[in-house]
């Protein structure tokens, strides 16, 4: 079936420190690799997003990330492509 199969980002942020709140801006480059009509296409692309992290405690953070990618040249095949993605994540600092 029709389905983006990877998705590898290479990001650098920026932000504000808020004390227990973090907000930032982040660039970079996205490689996508997607089967559509039964045939594989790759491509390159960059990204634009922002994100805020929240220290819950010392040791936990959440945080949300909205992010827009754009590919130019899906492929060499002349096809443009664009997505935008949400994630939400909680992690635990040792």
């Amino acid at each position: 079936g029709d389905a983006v199969e990877q998705v590898h980002r290479l990001k650098l942020r920026a932000g504000y420190d808020l004390g227990n709140t973090l907000v930032y801006g982040t660039v970079g480059a996205v490689y996508a690799k997607a089967e559509f009509n039964e045939k594989e296409f790759e491509g390159v692309g960059g990204l634009v997003g922002a994100g805020v992290d929240y220290k819950v405690t010392p040791n936990v953070v959440v945080g949300a990330e909205v992010l827009y990618h754009k590919f130019d040249d899906f492929d060499d095949t002349g096809l443009e492509a664009d997505a935008t993605s949400i994630a939400g994540r909680v992690a635990y600092k040792f």
